[in-house]
């Protein structure tokens, strides 16, 4: 794994993992998250989750929803995975990868 840092959001609630260097998100990823509507029910797609700087806060904004991350860069799916595997989000999140303009016919129609 790259090297990175453990930053608390949410006041300590909610942990993520994202490279010491680079792109560092913080509050951009929050608003983000606070501008979906928190009674959604069904799955929801990051493409290009990163390492799910913002698709956490929206796990945590969205509780009755699930989540996939999708990411090419397995560096950053793995700081992704961290971050759910540091969270209480249990089964309702998933970090996979792989590139947006190879989506599976699986995923057709399901988010």
């Amino acid at each position: 794994m790259i090297e990175h840092t453990r930053d608390a959001f949410y006041g300590g609630r909610l942990h993520v993992f994202q490279p010491s260097k680079g792109f560092r998100a913080g509050t951009d990823s929050l608003l983000l998250a606070a501008a979906l509507p928190s009674e959604f029910k069904d799955e929801i797609l990051e493409l290009g989750c990163g390492a799910g700087v913002a698709l956490l806060p929206a796990m945590h904004r969205v509780p009755h929803a699930d989540f996939v991350g999708l990411e090419r860069d397995p560096d950053m799916a793995a700081l992704a995975q961290a971050g759910l595997d540091a969270s209480v989000f249990g089964a309702r999140g998933q970090i996979e990868i792989g590139d947006a303009a190879h989506l599976s016919p699986q995923w057709q129609n399901r988010f």
